[in-house]
């Protein structure tokens, strides 16, 4: 029998090459370590700062800011961190912090909108005119996933907010839902119904004049009104300009549809849903180290089904989340030659959404559900 040689721990130099090697070993998994976590591609930019304003009838323009119970004022802003403005975070810049703005959850005719900070502090947002007079900013009305936030002054008339870029562009400020409930989370002890982000301009829906002197304690403002579901067709577009069906797969090969859901007047911010079995179940990017991240239909018995572009003769190809653009992932079905092919949901009066991964948050896990790690929601947005 050969006899292996051994190397002894006694010798001084032995254990000098050994512990370099482990170390060497080590320093080489954390490197990969963090290549896999740092693989999705990102685009970003030195961060520029938007504007918020209001409006006032006559076209003057009062500047959003913040203020602390010492009457301190301090800046709201967009931050714009990629290449992209279609969705962008707001942020109120108190001392040396970068505080997130949300909607509060609450019971009152107009739900208030807060700076919120650790220890239980909130800050009041507000439109400031030059005589010191201010509009609070509330949430007025919802539209399925958005909040439309106005300020309102003393006798009740509603401003619109918008976001302006350094060179003129112009942003929508909304509040933006997530989650089904009127509860998105609790963030430093507050209960947050909406997240507040810049969004790209679309048509102004109409909002009836506050009663202001009505003392009821009531959501009606804010609970729209009924309207008749609309499915968008969701679709991948092949370079000949063809749609591919986008379908739900589970692991039978059984095949099932894709929309995405408007219920309600506006259509820049939809819902896209999996229907399996009678049941709309959510579609989120997953999380994992790959460059490419894979979009899954999410059952809620923790049941999870491929989500595929489908050719006419049967090819089916991923549809995944390729890249970061500050809090857009963008998606394509990728074809077996690697190429991406845009995702993009049709109303079925031909209006046109493209179908991006929305993060709301900077961390890479969003959230959990049913016990998967979520990386960024599906939604059908207009760019």
């Amino acid at each position: 029998m050969r006899k292996y040689k051994t190397i002894g721990f006694k010798n001084p130099l032995n254990v000098f090459i050994i512990m370099t090697l482990l170390f060497g070993a080590i320093s080489c998994n954390e490197k990969a370590s963090k290549e896999k976590e740092s693989a999705q591609p990102k685009t970003e930019i030195e961060p520029t700062y938007w504007t918020l304003e209001a409006t006032t009838p006559e076209g003057q323009a009062l500047a959003i800011k913040t203020q602390d119970g010492g009457g301190n004022v301090y800046d709201v802003k967009a931050i714009q961190d990629a290449d992209q403005t279609s969705f962008l975070d707001v942020k109120a810049f108190v001392g040396d912090k970068k505080l997130p703005v949300k909607v509060l959850l609450s019971k009152n005719e107009m739900a208030p909108v807060k700076a919120i900070d650790k220890g239980g502090i909130s800050y009041e947002i507000v439109a400031l005119t030059k005589t010191g007079d201010k509009y609070v900013v509330q949430g007025v009305k919802r539209f399925g996933n958005i909040i439309e936030l106005k300020a309102v002054d003393k006798k009740g008339a509603f401003l619109p907010i918008k976001a302006k870029s350094p060179n003129g562009e112009i942003d929508n400020v909304l509040g933006i839902k997530i989650n089904v409930k009127d509860q998105e989370m609790t963030l430093n002890g507050f209960p947050i119904y909406a997240h507040v982000k810049a969004m790209h301009a679309y048509p102004e829906i109409p909002i009836e004049k506050s009663k202001k002197k009505s003392k009821r304690k009531t959501k009606e403002k804010l609970k729209q009104k009924a309207f008749k579901f609309i499915f968008w067709d969701v679709s991948a577009i092949d370079s000949k300009g063809e749609k591919l069906a986008v379908k739900a797969v589970d692991s039978l090969g059984n095949q099932f549809d894709i929309k995405a859901v408007q219920d309600a007047e506006q259509f820049v911010f939809m819902n896209v849903k999996a229907f399996v079995n009678g049941k709309q179940i959510p579609i989120k990017i997953a999380y994992t180290n790959e460059e490419k991240k894979p979009l899954k239909a999410i059952g809620f018995d923790g049941t999870l089904y491929d989500i595929k572009a489908i050719t006419k003769d049967g090819k089916m190809y991923p549809v995944m989340g390729v890249s970061t653009s500050g809090n857009i992932v963008h998606i394509k079905a990728v074809t077996e030659a690697g190429n991406l092919l845009d995702v993009k949901a049709f109303s079925p009066k031909g209006i046109e959404n493209d179908v991006k991964g929305i993060k709301i948050f900077k961390r890479p896990i969003e959230m959990r559900t049913n016990g998967v790690e979520v990386f960024a929601h599906v939604k059908a947005i207009k760019q």
